[in-house]
Parts: C-alpha cells; structure tokens; sequence
C-alpha cells in the first residue's frame, strides 16, 4: 500500500528544490546581464534575429555578444547582454550609472543635477547623436572640429575650459568646450527647453545640458540619446583623459586632470603620441628636451610649451 502522505511530501520537496534552482537560475542570469551591460538594439524577433543584430549591437560599444536578449517593450524595443572585454594596459576602464551619470530629467530635488546650478532642472552627458559634433581631425598640424572644418579653439577666462577623452573602442578624439559643467551647444547637445546656437554656451538654458569626462562618452557607450530610468552599469574605455587649451589649431597646454578616470603621467605621454601620430606637429621628436612634465596647482602632469621653439621627445 502506497503511503500518500510520504509520496506528497517528496514530489513537495522536488517541486521546492526545483523552485529554488529556477530561482537561483534566474537570479544569476539576471546578475550576469546587469554586469555585462544590456544594450538597446530596437525590435528583435527571435533568436535567428538576435544572432544578426546582437554581434554588431555589442561591437557599437567596445564590446561583444554573451548570447543573452530579452525584449523589453514588444514590437518596438530589444536589448542584447553585451560583455565589456578585458581592459588592456594602455587604457582605462571605469564602470558608471547610467542613470546616475547621464539623464535628461535630472533635478537638484533627486541630486543629479549640482547644488551649485541657477537651475532646478539639467540634462547630463552628451547624447549619442550629438558625440560626432565634438570629434576634432588633424589636418597640416593644426587641430580641428570635423563637423565644420573649422580650426579648434579653447573658451578663456574664468571657469572655462576644454576637456577631451580618447574612445579606446576606436581611438577618435574628442574636445569639448566647458564652463564648469555647462558644455558648448552643438546639434542635439543643446538647451531641452529649446535650441541655442552652435558654440554658445548651455549657461544660457533654462534647463541646460551639462557633462563630465564620462558623460561625453556615456550616451554613446549606453545608445542612450534620451533618458533612463533604469540603472545600467556599463563600462567606458579610454586611452586618455583630462584638459586642453588650443588657440587656432595649436594646443598650448595638455594635462591628465580627470577625476573620472584618473589618467597617469604614462597615459598623458599615450596621449600625446596619439596626437603625433595624427599630425599634430607641435611634438616633433627631440632628443634635447629643455624642459618636462612639471605640476601646477590643482592640476598633475601638466605639459606646456616653453617659449623656446624647442620641443620634447616623448
């Protein structure tokens, strides 16, 4: 005679262990997609799809497909679990919030925007459709905006600066002008309110687009031209980082100064190869350098000319 009581308690047991294991499947699944990083591709169908999508979704971002895809709104959204690739040691690696670091519905209310803003509203990071407004070419030795063809040149006075980061994913350069966090406006990198003129300030906005050194590379990295609500972590690769001062194409001073990645003196000397081996000719190779790598005040390995026209060798 077959005990019911027992056989319910083990096909119970079975069904609870089971439960369990799903549930830890799932979890751990879930776990690896958050730190991989999810990546918006549009609409995908089925798994065939995927496969045609996924690889070159993850490549867009310096990374590639784990196999994983879910669709997060039917008919019109998919993500693809892309995997960031070991950092090499020529870059630097640093993992962010999107929605910390980059969202167009910031408020000083829930932080993302700084106590120190006139405004109550902000816009973070350059959107993903605006980064090839702010890539600078080398043309006869002189630096310049690619999507104008006009020479580069740094804001002056006050607060001002030019920040730049170099894409690891592709090695493009990027300078951006800056005024504390306020960014020059170019195309969609503008007020969210309404349009400013191309190279004015985003000061001027009532709700203004702002950016850090991992906000350039942010809506690019995350395909995120609009806001998030979600949490990503995602990862940027960068061969340098930190500030430039150009007048008319010609850099006059270059520096590491970035809090988001922290570059070292090696990755600013990395940089300044970059430059050279694009034709930025105002680092010929010299064996009689008359001067080096010197520190001024709040900012680390900082290189200037000299008013000689003698230059180093890197």
């Amino acid at each position: 005679m077959i005990d019911i009581n027992k056989s319910t308690q083990q096909i119970l047991i079975r069904s609870l262990l089971i439960s369990v294991v799903l549930v830890w499947s799932g979890s751990l699944l879930a776990e690896t997609l958050q730190k991989s990083g999810d990546v918006e591709a549009g609409p995908i169908w089925n798994n065939s799809d995927a496969q045609q999508k996924c690889p070159k979704v993850c490549s867009n971002v310096g990374a590639t497909w784990n196999g994983n895809w879910t669709t997060t709104v039917w008919g019109s959204m998919s993500v693809c679990g892309c995997t960031v690739s070991a950092c090499a040691s020529t870059e630097i690696c640093k993992s962010f919030e999107v929605a910390k670091e980059y969202t167009d519905t910031g408020t000083k209310e829930n932080g993302d925007c700084e106590s120190w803003l006139h405004v109550d509203k902000c816009a973070k990071g350059i959107p993903n459709n605006a980064l090839q407004n702010y890539e600078i070419e080398i043309k006869g030795g002189k630096i310049y905006n690619k999507f104008d063809g006009k020479p580069f040149t740094s804001w002056a006075g006050g607060s001002k600066e030019t920040l730049y980061v170099i894409d690891a994913t592709n090695d493009k350069i990027y300078f951006i002008n800056v005024e504390g966090r306020y960014i020059e406006a170019r195309g969609t990198a503008n007020c969210i309110d309404r349009t400013i003129q191309n190279g004015q300030s985003t000061s001027q906005c009532t709700i203004p687009r702002l950016t850090t050194h991992a906000g350039i590379l942010m809506g690019y990295v995350a395909g995120l031209p609009g806001a998030t609500s979600t949490p990503k972590e995602m990862t940027i690769k960068v061969k340098g980082a930190g500030t430039v001062k150009v007048s008319n194409g010609v850099i006059n001073e270059i520096t590491n100064d970035s809090g988001h990645f922290q570059p070292t003196i090696d990755n600013l000397k990395a940089t300044m190869n970059i430059l050279t081996q694009k034709g930025f000719v105002s680092f010929p190779t010299r064996s009689d350098c008359p001067y080096d790598f010197t520190p001024v005040p709040g900012k680390s390995g900082v290189y200037s000319h000299p008013s000689t026209p003698l230059h180093c060798e890197l």
